[in-house]
């Protein structure tokens, strides 16, 4: 089970360090890494150059359905809801 652990905390690894931006709620749905802070905390003290930005749901969303479906609750504020989108600078 740690091995597969480690897999998923890599593949969110390997998906910044290719440039690509990600969110917590892509983190969870596409690499089953539901603590994605932990992940941007170790690659800061491994030297990287990770960034942040604060972003709508609605746009992580958006982000989410080019790899994935996602559909939330028709209920859900989904432009109110902030999350925070990271990527490592170059």
């Amino acid at each position: 089970m740690s091995m597969m652990r480690h897999g998923h905390a890599l593949g969110v690894k390997e998906q910044l360090l290719a440039g690509h931006p990600i969110t917590t709620l892509e983190a969870v749905a596409v690499f089953g890494v539901s603590n994605l802070t932990a992940k941007i905390s170790e690659l800061r003290k491994d030297g990287h150059a990770v960034q942040s930005r604060t972003i709508t749901m609605a746009e992580a969303i958006r982000n989410l359905n080019e790899i994935a479906h996602f559909s939330p609750p028709e209920t859900l504020p989904v432009t109110e809801i902030k999350m925070t989108q990271y990527w490592i600078e170059r």
